[in-house]
């Protein structure tokens, strides 16, 4: 007997996974997220090296901050943009950056009056200072965005791989040249901020040229659709991105800067893995947005399953390399290498949570996606607020893990109660 006859055809085929696919177009998303970590974690090193623990918790308190601020934009709007451009929308990048230029506006005009709060209560002028910078670099490359989500529905994957890399080795340049002059928290959100937004307007005129003919020569108007399917996900999204940063904003709050750059050495790690797995689970999308429920269901549980034993692998990986990891790199952050083996619990559930959400969003189910969205979430806000207040960190370590579990199984029912998306996406993506 063929082993690898027998395993393709007993175990992997069940599964109804194309897994040519994922070699094609995933090892090229999996580069770009390999570049990603490797910048993260040298960033992390950079910051923690240079910079004194404190300012490096405000730093964090920052970019938390701006990460909260993401529930109030079209966070919706890539995710739309993509699915639009995967079934042959070629107007979806104008009319996104058209909406998200009058949205960013809009939003621009309260950020400014609570900057102008902080300043009039007393905090001090260099951490505002950060945080304009910050906002104002945020805000103009949520603007752009659609550019880099309609090339990634196009399936231009490899050549996505190869800006982000590029656009990582260069912020980590500007990094280290103002961190080897400053500590400053101003200078270091300046390096940042120019760095996002040059390479999202880089991507959006690229994207533009490289699809202009289509895009001047395809006669479609704005119907609205895209705002409303975007419009319906971004509130969805809104409780998954404040889920996503209130435990740091809650952990500064009740512990400080101090535990909370601890909490952040722990989770960063973590955090950056998770987002390598999500993008290589993305590519799925495009496949998935032209595939019938009825063929997705398929194999389900049967991929759930290889994705818990996946992630089980990558678990133990991450058990394995944590603590010699943060003993050579961040020798002064050792408390966190607890809290980090912790958190790497949560990759068992990561990957098949991942795939379940991207086929509520290929099928445009709604139902699903505003239970699957806004109940877990939801929980973890509460579950945060009270596990900071009498466990501290330990507590919210613990939340995460139970909370990733309990997902998964809300997922898991959701996925065979649905009855709606039993037929293929049409071609104008609605």
């Amino acid at each position: 007997m063929d082993p690898l006859r027998w395993l393709k055809n007993k175990i992997i085929a069940p599964t109804g996974v194309d897994y040519g696919y994922f070699l094609r177009h995933g090892s090229a998303t999996l580069l770009q997220n390999a570049g990603a970590l490797a910048f993260a974690i040298a960033a992390s090193i950079l910051l923690i090296a240079k910079l004194p623990v404190a300012v490096y918790g405000n730093y964090a308190y920052i970019m938390a901050l701006i990460g909260i601020c993401g529930a109030c934009t079209l966070s919706g709007m890539n995710t739309a943009v993509a699915q639009a451009a995967a079934c042959g929308r070629e107007k979806a990048l104008d009319i996104a950056v058209r909406i998200q230029t009058r949205w960013c506006a809009a939003l621009s005009l309260p950020f400014g009056a609570y900057a102008l709060y902080l300043y009039d209560t007393g905090v001090d002028g260099s951490f505002i200072g950060a945080l304009v910078i910050a906002g104002g670099a945020f805000l103009i490359t949520t603007t752009l965005s659609p550019a880099s989500a309609f090339l990634f529905g196009k399936k231009e994957f490899k050549r996505l791989a190869f800006y982000g890399i590029a656009f990582n080795g260069m912020t980590l340049i500007l990094l280290a040249i103002v961190t080897s002059r400053t500590d400053s928290l101003i200078a270091v959100m300046c390096a940042y901020g120019f760095s996002s937004v040059s390479s999202a307007l880089y991507l959006y005129i690229r994207a533009r040229a490289l699809y202009a003919r289509k895009i001047i020569n395809t006669p479609e108007k704005d119907d609205g659709s895209l705002f409303r399917f975007s419009g319906h996900l971004s509130i969805i999204n809104a409780f998954s991105i404040l889920a996503e940063h209130a435990d740091k904003i809650i952990l500064f709050h009740f512990l400080g800067p101090v535990q909370l750059a601890i909490y952040s050495i722990a989770s960063h790690i973590m955090d950056a893995g998770k987002a390598a797995i999500r993008s290589v689970i993305s590519v799925s999308l495009p496949k998935l947005s032209m595939t019938a429920m009825t063929d997705i269901r398929r194999g389900m549980m049967g991929r759930v399953i290889w994705g818990m034993g996946a992630g089980i692998i990558v678990c133990v990986a991450y058990w394995i390399i944590i603590p010699p990891m943060i003993k050579g790199i961040f020798p002064e952050y050792r408390p966190a290498i607890a809290y980090a083996q912790l958190l790497g619990i949560s990759f068992i559930f990561i990957i098949p949570i991942t795939h379940i959400a991207y086929v509520f969003h290929s099928q445009k189910m709604m139902v699903m996606l505003y239970v699957n969205g806004i109940l877990p979430n939801m929980m973890r806000i509460l579950c945060y607020m009270g596990a900071a207040a009498y466990w501290g960190i330990e507590g919210i370590v613990i939340s995460r893990i139970v909370l990733y579990a309990f997902t998964l199984c809300v997922n898991s029912i959701s996925i065979f109660a649905e009855k709606n998306g039993q037929r293929p996406i049409s071609r104008n993506g609605s």
